[in-house]
């Protein structure tokens, strides 16, 4: 459906009259005479002159006489030999040709603030601590506890923004080495040791589950971690999202 804006005089509203012989002839020379119905009320005669463009197409000018009511403008057009056209228009306050605008104010008053959030990505660190030889690399034995009263607990320090405080739903996703095909193979549920530091402690039926890694290649299987902020916001932070486990076998 078109618009014109309210008392606007832009913009003619073009109609198609064709003969009604054959009803698809365009039909030329004809003077159509053109009533308006505003917003559901009676017809009435345009105000607007009518113009002939070509191969039957005819322009009603845009006065704004004819679109001074808010709402539904119905057309209807007849000629002399023509099928009838019958069409509507909607009359708004605002120009529908007009460009659109968004007022930004609300978001670059903001910057500042969104900057100093973004100003902390990539510069934070995790470490895992316990059962670990280097930063956010974990090595386990398949089918062992990690209980934190062994002194055993996974830890991951983070060095950066967000703060954990609060923070629930922290959970460990392990998954297959296939980068093709990458499946989760384990889950664990986490908690919050403080403000920058998680904590995991899969028990033995848990890491049963792994299939064990041949340590001699230091094949690694990749874990991400995620959890909900105090605040709402489900985050997976960046340096908890690359980290490797490598699985041992225990002795037979």
């Amino acid at each position: 459906m078109s618009a014109r804006q309210l008392s606007s005089t832009s913009y003619p509203i073009t109609f198609l009259l064709v003969l009604s012989i054959d009803h698809i002839t365009g039909a030329t020379g004809k003077t159509p005479t053109v009533t308006l119905s505003k917003n559901g009320g009676s017809f009435g005669a345009a105000t607007g002159a009518v113009s002939e463009i070509a191969n039957g197409i005819y322009a009603l000018a845009g006065n704004a006489t004819d679109r001074n009511t808010l709402g539904e403008l119905r057309i209807h057009v007849t000629a002399t030999g023509c099928d009838p056209v019958d069409m509507v228009v909607d009359v708004t306050t605002g120009d529908p040709f007009a460009s659109a605008s968004v007022d930004l104010t609300p978001v670059t008053d903001q910057l500042d603030d969104i900057q100093a959030k973004t100003d902390t990505i990539g510069t934070a660190t995790a470490l895992a601590t316990s059962p670990t030889i280097a930063a956010n690399t974990v090595r386990i034995v398949r089918g062992d506890d990690y209980a934190s009263a062994d002194s055993r607990a996974i830890d991951l320090v983070y060095s950066g923004q967000p703060d954990f405080t609060s923070a629930t739903n922290v959970t460990m996703k392990v998954v297959s080495s296939n980068k093709a095909v990458a499946t989760t193979i384990a889950t664990w549920t986490g908690s919050v040791l403080n403000s920058t530091t998680l904590r995991f402690t899969p028990t033995d039926t848990e890491t049963a589950l792994l299939p064990a890694i041949n340590s001699a290649t230091q094949i690694t299987y990749p874990f991400e971690v995620s959890l909900t902020l105090a605040s709402g916001s489900v985050i997976t932070p960046t340096s908890l999202h690359a980290g490797k486990l490598i699985v041992d076998s225990q002795a037979t």
